[in-house]
């Protein structure tokens, strides 16, 4: 913002300018502003961005998975302020999640699409995890974690029962 230093008033309107490249990198911080009021000599004006894009879910959990067997779940990708984007890739870091073949669709002011969970063997694991990585066309990188916990295996003693 551009501030007169010597401006003097009871209240004051800043024109604040956002940097959006620095943005991207850091969506909250503070913005100081020094005063001559008796009792203080520092405002700071502590702010939140919020994404341009919202996914829904924005956390997939998997509750008494099976080792290898998928799972199939929607996500929906959209844009909050009514513009039209494109998604440029989209991964998996553990490989345990795909998106199928042929399954986005546009929606208004975003994207839908189904993915696959395959949990992997369990290798003695109680549990997994992946990360969604969506990568927009020239902007954010969207993320959605995915855990799942596997069932608890039979025990001996409830095999003999059966």
């Amino acid at each position: 913002a551009q501030i007169d230093p010597y401006l003097k008033g009871t209240q004051i309107e800043l024109d604040l300018k956002a940097d959006i490249e620095k943005l991207k990198i850091n969506k909250t911080g503070e913005i100081d502003v020094r005063v001559t009021h008796p009792e203080m000599d520092i405002v700071t004006l502590p702010f939140d961005v919020l994404s341009r894009f919202t996914v829904i879910p924005p956390k997939i959990t998997i509750m008494t998975a099976d080792p290898q067997v998928p799972y199939e779940r929607d996500i929906l990708v959209y844009n909050k302020y009514d513009q039209k984007f494109e998604i440029e890739s989209i991964s998996s870091k553990n490989n345990y999640i795909t998106v199928l073949a042929d399954s986005m669709t546009e929606v208004k002011n975003g994207y839908q699409f189904k993915i696959k969970v395959l949990p992997p063997p369990r290798e003695g694991k109680t549990s997994f995890n992946d990360e969604l990585d969506i990568q927009v066309k020239n902007g954010e990188l969207l993320k959605v974690n995915c855990s799942g916990y596997y069932n608890l295996p039979e025990s001996s003693e409830t095999k003999k029962d059966n």
